[in-house]
């Protein structure tokens, strides 16, 4: 259950300053008794410059408008009994020779699970000039997330191996900006457009330890969240040998060189790909993992534009998403030569000279002599999955060629469209007559190789890939 009260007192003064203060109250019954309630002011002003006395003359200025604001929002996302005890059962157990019926708690329980907080400033520019044919506005937030609700690794001896804490605190801070153009108004002929930007950063302070680092959970101290850490891939081992990347720099090895260091532990032979021993310590482990990306973009873009003529109309939409990775679900699927009977993505193998290969034209097996050179490690019996980059047992651990950049820019949508004039539909007894014909993502351009960008962690039977769209229709009106 929730029950929510809230008090709010608006002020203006000669339509320059502004301003406004909420009290809320809201009441879960998600949570202990004591710690039902939480209290969530805000409190927001703004000064519309463009009235003031020195602006107010400015004939090409419509509006110039500065906001500010501070509040505090609550989550209360955790399960309906989280913080109460309930009896779970029954079992038998047999006390002095005698059965008995048992009923045991349901788990741990945290009765000082409190409301989650988040505090957020918010700074704004509204801007409109020209009889309102530019329209801007831009704003800043810094939002800070406080008592995260997390789970939380608990001692087994409490019979549980986590439970739900107020833990955690991760800041975001970001920008917002849009703008609307009217670039052509006439009687005839019409065109607008509309931009809009956002770029958020944000960065973890706290976790479940304090300030410690989440390792396993692949979250760190100062760090945005979303990160996608494994371990690195070299290029292919070639008859010239590798350069590994390290903390230290770049580092080449001979194919001798390689071996001597790495090749009786990890079994890496030319046409192999190596991992990057970050630490250069000679072994490969967790440390020498780093991360590749992060799932959250690093900015989000849209433009929309419209156009009308003599009741025709037409709009397009483009969005874009730039420098998020994702783990590709499209990679790990076609490029596993292990599995049998499907498709495969095409790859260019580095093929050392003296390799068994099939003739393709005649299905024997015939022995190579020269390299091909490529890209991709050549698969084999033990490393099936492009060599083995697709398991931890493989000659190279980790997953490196499904970690991939999946930023893009669509076209969503493209519509076209025509208003009937209403001389010619009023002898039908229509008062509106439009056809239209729209067109939902028909271009895609990216640099990932899958299906979708947009849905390149995604299987195909969960969510992804986006399908062109094609609709004819009418909208009538009577």
């Amino acid at each position: 259950m929730l029950v929510s009260g809230a008090f709010r007192a608006n002020y203006s003064y000669k339509g320059r300053y502004m301003a406004t203060a909420t009290a809320r109250a809201d009441g879960s019954s998600r949570f202990a008794q004591g710690n039902r309630w939480g209290w969530f002011p805000s409190a927001a002003v703004a000064w519309r410059i463009s009235e003031e006395d020195f602006l107010k003359s400015t004939a090409w200025l419509d509006n110039l408008k500065l906001r500010l604001s501070y509040g505090v929002t609550g989550n209360n996302n955790v399960s309906d009994y989280v913080t109460h005890y309930s009896a779970s059962g029954p079992n038998y157990v047999v006390l002095d020779g005698t059965e008995v019926q048992a009923y045991y708690p349901n788990g741990l329980v945290n009765t000082n699970l409190i409301w989650e907080k988040v505090k957020e400033f918010d700074l704004g520019l509204d801007f409109s000039i020209l009889g309102s044919r530019i329209n801007m506005t831009a704003d800043y937030y810094n939002r800070l997330s406080d008592g995260q609700i997390m789970n939380r690794a608990v001692p087994l001896e409490t019979g549980e191996s986590s439970t739900t804490f107020n833990i955690g605190s991760v800041r975001n801070t970001g920008i917002e900006l849009g703008a609307q153009f009217d670039l052509i108004r006439g009687r005839e002929f019409s065109w607008d457009m509309n931009v809009n930007f956002s770029r958020n950063w944000n960065k973890i302070l706290e976790l479940s330890n304090g300030k410690e680092d989440e390792v396993a959970s692949d979250r760190f101290i100062g760090k945005p969240l979303n990160a996608l850490r494994d371990y690195t891939h070299t290029a292919v081992i070639t008859d010239q040998g590798v350069t590994m990347k390290t903390k230290d720099g770049d580092i080449h090895y001979t194919l001798q060189e390689l071996y001597d260091r790495y090749g009786s532990t990890y079994k890496w032979y030319e046409g192999q790909v190596a991992v990057n021993d970050w630490n250069n310590d000679g072994k490969i482990d967790d440390d020498d993992k780093q991360i590749y990306g992060y799932t959250d973009p690093k900015w989000i873009g849209s433009l929309t534009t419209s156009m009308y003529y003599k009741g025709f109309d037409f709009s397009v939409m483009v969005y874009t998403k730039q420098g998020q990775w994702s783990r590709s679900y499209f990679h790990d699927t076609y490029m596993k030569y292990g599995d049998r009977g499907q498709q495969k993505m095409k790859m260019d193998f580095y093929i050392p000279k003296g390799t068994p290969v099939i003739d393709h034209q005649t299905g024997d097996v015939i022995i190579t002599t020269e390299t091909q050179y490529g890209k991709y490690p050549y698969p084999n019996n033990s490393d099936t999955s492009a060599g083995g980059y697709f398991s931890n047992t493989g000659s190279a651990r980790g997953e490196g060629f499904q970690y991939q950049k999946t930023s893009f820019v669509k076209v969503k949508n493209i519509c076209l469209g025509y208003t009937f004039p209403k001389q010619w539909i009023n002898k039908a007894g229509m008062q509106h007559l439009r056809l239209y014909l729209n067109i939902q993502n028909p271009f895609c351009f990216t640099n990932y190789e899958g299906f979708d960008p947009e849905w390149a962690s995604a299987t195909l039977t969960n969510g992804g890939p986006a399908s062109i769209t094609y609709q004819i229709g009418a909208n009538i009106k009577f």
